[in-house]
């Protein structure tokens, strides 16, 4: 019930938003903004739906990616010149430098969410230092002469 509550104020909220990207001249009572807005909003739960079934590590993985990809398009329109390209505007230069490097962000970290894990992000930012990893033999194995096995194993 919860849910459907915060899709119903999602909805009311783009078409509200909606109805103010009415282009100069129209009737104040268009519809067009509004019907943009419930577009917008029934694209995002369209989203939410295919996001629903994805794996935790794979979502984090694709927005860290994001951020990263985000980040670099930053640095990079930052230090080219886009004004001095003729006859391109460098606000759609910019865009597609986003677009480009943010999806390449997204889809490589999706790729690799799936060996994300927070114990060894958690073992990153300690202070600890490197984890040992200590195994613990039982009597008959050192009797039966595994031992070597066990190592190679892991």
């Amino acid at each position: 019930m919860g849910i459907l509550i915060l899709r119903v104020v999602l909805v009311i909220i783009s078409m509200a938003l909606g109805a103010r990207l009415r282009p100069p001249g129209l009737n104040p009572l268009d519809l067009v903004g509004p019907l943009i807005g419930l577009g917008v909003a029934a694209a995002i739960i369209g989203i939410e739906y295919l996001l629903r079934r994805r794996n935790l590590r794979v979502l984090l993985g694709g927005l860290a990616g994001l951020m990263a990809g985000g980040a670099a398009a930053a640095l990079v329109a930052a230090l080219l010149p886009l004004e001095a390209i003729p006859f391109v505007e460098p606000f759609a230069i910019r865009g597609f430098i986003f677009l480009l490097l943010g999806y390449t962000g997204l889809a490589i970290g999706a790729a690799h969410g799936e060996q994300f894990s927070f114990s060894g992000l958690r073992s990153a930012w300690s202070d600890t230092g490197p984890q040992q990893n200590h195994k613990i033999l039982d009597t008959s194995v050192i009797i039966d002469g595994r031992i070597l096995g066990i190592c190679e194993a892991g």
